[in-house]
């Protein structure tokens, strides 16, 4: 059990956190969160993301006009509401796409999409994401 103390917060992990990747996470990893449960801060361990019925691709990242004023954005509201949590990270990385030109096998230039990370981090050990987290049912 590991105890977390600034100010008169305590986090309580009871997860068995040595379990869950500590570098290189990607979407739909098993990750760290805190959560609020019966008045206490908890660690919990939960998978980065969900998979929607009819939805091809995994849900990870939402964006603030889809959470506002999206389709969907009394659903996504509601979670924020209803399920807040909190996503310990030192680092954290962002992708731009790019235009490169190659030499296809034939000579010929191509252009190719690339992604290039970048990485941020701050002065603190560690900080916190908002983030949020549903409770996925068979019919999801």
């Amino acid at each position: 059990m590991m105890f977390l103390r600034k100010t008169n917060l305590e986090l309580i992990d009871s997860t068995k956190s040595e379990d869950v990747k500590a570098e290189n996470i990607c979407p739909m990893d098993d990750i760290l969160v805190v959560i609020n449960k019966d008045d206490e801060f908890k660690m919990e361990v939960m998978r980065w993301g969900f998979k929607l019925k009819n939805f091809p691709a995994p849900m990870f990242n939402s964006r603030i006009e889809e959470v506002l004023n999206g389709k969907a954005a009394d659903y996504w509201q509601s979670l924020l509401v209803l399920n807040p949590c909190l996503i310990p990270m030192n680092q954290y990385y962002e992708w731009k796409e790019l235009d490169e030109t190659i030499l296809s096998k034939t000579g010929k230039p191509t252009k190719k999409k690339k992604k290039q990370p970048y990485k941020f981090t701050i002065d603190e050990e560690l900080f916190f994401a908002a983030g949020y987290y549903r409770i996925e049912r068979e019919d999801d």
